[in-house]
Formats: structure tokens, sequence, C-alpha cells
């Protein structure tokens, strides 16, 4: 989770600035030494340089039989974009390392609930939960599930398909919703019982999955396509005036996030024209030189040498380009932990 909020943090920080009077580049600073930034884009590009260099073949197109079930699961036709998150790779980077030790220390409600879902469920979520997808309609849950003890309300569910049992269960704000356990090592939930069963099916290959990301999107933490129904699911912004303009320029955009000891992101923007490319790509420019002023002014030149790296760049097909990154240290800070991961004695912003 501490990834997906780096990710909402960094979209918050530049929506909040976004305007049609963003400036046509970055304002430059005095350098800052730190360390390069290595964008998650830079990465892919180098494994496609390597593999022409060496002459070796492009991947092979997965199967729907051949990939994983949660890939699977999440490859519904016609949606405009799934994500996946690494949770075991995220587990073990150092930023998040920082925080479940910062966590542990302070013996925080987070830390607690952790237990607690151990104890109720029989589920370790830095243990046994391996990779998360989200769409607009589904979210699935990969991992090791042959100990999960599900409360004794759901009663014994529905059987479907193969492998899987369809449970009905009720959100906080009481309404409806369903959850689906295919196998072990499957979870699947949703608030369209045809959206779960479509998944299983899908998952259990009884049902077309096409790929559902193209090469080079592949990789790192966080990656994946994200239309704007994803945007407003993920965000949770639905119907909210002030993000509108801003949605109704996009189609799907490519998104990839390798975390560390910091947070990097590569966005590839799709825009609905280039007009629009370009307006976006001067808002975002203008936001990111008012982000950097702003961290020097305030004295953290980290941010600010991080954020001297940022890229945002209209590109010939129309997409946008961007790169960039927040330091761990303020993840950090923002989430009430020292960078050390020792508890912190201030009350966080």
């Amino acid at each position: 989770m501490v990834a997906v909020g780096a990710v909402a943090l960094v979209s918050a920080a530049l929506l909040s600035r976004c305007s049609d009077e963003g400036t046509r580049g970055v304002v430059p600073v005095s350098p800052t030494p730190t360390k390069q930034v290595d964008f998650p884009r830079e990465r892919a590009l180098r494994a496609l340089q390597a593999r022409a260099r060496n002459n070796a073949p492009a991947p092979p197109t997965p199967s729907s039989i051949g990939r994983d079930r949660l890939s699977r699961a999440m490859s519904s036709p016609g949606k405009n974009g799934a994500v996946m998150i690494e949770v075991n790779a995220l587990r073990h980077s150092p930023l998040v390392e920082a925080v479940l030790e910062c966590r542990k220390a302070q013996r925080t409600d987070d830390a607690n609930g952790l237990e607690l879902l151990k104890e109720e469920f029989g589920i370790d979520i830095t243990q046994d939960v391996d990779r998360v997808g989200i769409d607009s309609e589904v979210l699935g849950v990969s991992g090791f599930f042959a100990k999960l003890q599900l409360p004794e309300g759901l009663g014994e569910g529905t059987a479907y398909g193969d492998a899987a049992r369809v449970y009905s269960i009720t959100t906080d704000d009481e309404k409806p919703a369903f959850m689906a356990k295919v196998g072990d090592d499957l979870i699947l939930t949703s608030t369209d019982e045809s959206q779960i069963k479509a998944a299983v099916d899908r998952a259990e290959g009884r049902a077309d999955a096409p790929p559902s990301f193209p090469e080079g999107i592949v990789g790192g933490e966080i990656y994946g396509l994200i239309g704007p129904e994803l945007i407003k699911s993920v965000l949770g912004v639905g119907d909210n005036e002030q993000f509108k303009p801003f949605l109704d320029m996009l189609t799907t955009s490519a998104l990839r996030v390798a975390v560390d000891d910091d947070a990097a992101v590569s966005l590839d923007i799709g825009a609905r024209s280039a007009d629009d490319a370009r307006q976006l790509s001067r808002a975002l420019n203008g936001a990111i030189a008012g982000a950097r002023a702003d961290a020097r002014s305030s004295g953290n030149l980290e941010l600010a040498a991080l954020l001297e790296q940022a890229r945002v760049a209209a590109e010939d097909d129309g997409t946008i380009a961007v790169d960039i990154a927040v330091p761990g240290a303020d993840l950090l800070r923002i989430l009430g932990c020292p960078v050390k991961g020792a508890p912190s004695t201030t009350t966080s912003p």
C-alpha cells in the first residue's frame, strides 16, 4: 500500500497544481548533490536494447492457459486498463521494510490490524500475499491461502467452475458485494457477481483472456494500463467536477513504478488530441516547477534535487512521457515515521 500511496501522492501533488497557466518548460535550479534516479522507463529501455544486441527474440505472447491465474483473471476484454502490484517485491524493498519496522516499533493501529488479520483469517499479508491486481470492476489477490479462515457468517458459499466458491458479503457502507476463492491461490472481489464469475472463468481457462499489457510495461513493483474509469475507481474521485476536465482529456495511460529507497514513477499519458497533450504537458511542467520551488524554499533539498531530474515531454504520437520520483524519506515522514524507522515523536502532517 505504500507504493500505491506514493503514486496517489505524486498524482495529487500534480493535479492540485495543474492549470492552463502552466509554463512550457521546467525552470532550472542549481543542482543539489543526490543519487541519480533510475526511472522504470530507462530500465525497460535497457532490457529492450540488451535483447536487440543479443539478437534475442521478443518474449512470446502468453496464451490464456500459459499465464498465471491472476493475470488471466484481470485480462477482461474491453476493459480500459488494469494495474498489477507486486506485493512480495514491495515487501522486501528498503522503503517498505522501513515502514514495517516503524509501525512495529510504534505499535500503531496499522500494525495491530495486521496481527488481527493473521489471528482472525489465518493470513499474514506480509508473507502470504504475492500480488494484487486491480481493474475498474474487480480486485484480485494471489498468494497462499490454504490456511484462510473465512468468517462463519459467510456460510458455505456457492460452488462455481472447477475449484471456486462465491460468497455474498456486505461492505462497510452496507452495500452488497461478492468474493470468490479460487483454489488456494486466488481471491477475487467485486460489487458485481457477473464480473466475479467472468473473472473466475478467465482464471480457470473457460473464457478468453487476452494479454493485459504490451511489451515493456511488465516489470517493477507496480505496472499496468490505466484508463479514466480505473483512475476514478482507484482514486475514488467518481464524478468529482474538479477532476472531470483532466479526465476528459485522457485515454489509456501506461504506468510503471519502481520502489527501493525512493519511489520512481514513469507514466505514458494518453491524450485525446495533440492539443490536449500540449496543454497537459504545459500544466504538468508548471506543476513540477512549482513543487520544486516549494521544496527548495522549505529546505527540502533532497526532494528538490529529485524533482530536478523529473521530465515531461509531449511525444509525436500524442502521448506525454512523464518521469518523476519522490524521496523515501519524505514518504516516511508523511506516514509519521522517521527516516531510520524508529518511532516518531512528532505528529506527521
